[in-house]
């Protein structure tokens, strides 16, 4: 089965002053560590504000159209841009997720049948 995960790291900022995608981790940035527990999915895509901060991790980055409609239009745009049956969202401020978790959660089906695309 394949699964494809979004990334949700287009907020404003406004609260924290700086993306939270690049606050460091275990030393790595949010977003690294993310990245790497996501790793054996199909595909990860990442929604952002500003498309040039993530263009170095070398995944599919995708802006937002219309502005004011927050994670909605995040997960719009990372929607439109998927191949595979099912996505897991994630937003950008997870970075205790871990891979084991994303596997079991997975291999419960049926989490899968709420929304399939």
């Amino acid at each position: 089965m394949k699964i494809s995960v979004g990334v949700l790291a287009g907020g404003k900022s406004s609260r924290m002053g700086r993306n939270k995608a690049f606050l460091s981790y275990n030393e790595s940035s949010f977003i690294e560590v993310i990245a790497k527990e996501c790793e054996d999915f199909s595909k990860i895509i990442i929604s952002a504000n500003k498309i040039e901060a993530f263009k170095d991790l070398g995944f599919k980055v995708v802006k937002d159209e219309k502005e004011g409609f927050g994670s909605l239009e995040g997960i719009y745009q990372t929607l439109k841009e998927i191949d595979t049956e099912y996505i897991l969202i994630i937003a950008t401020d997870m970075p205790y997720i871990k891979k084991i978790f994303l596997q079991k959660f997975i291999l419960e089906r049926k989490y899968l049948e709420l929304f399939p695309l």
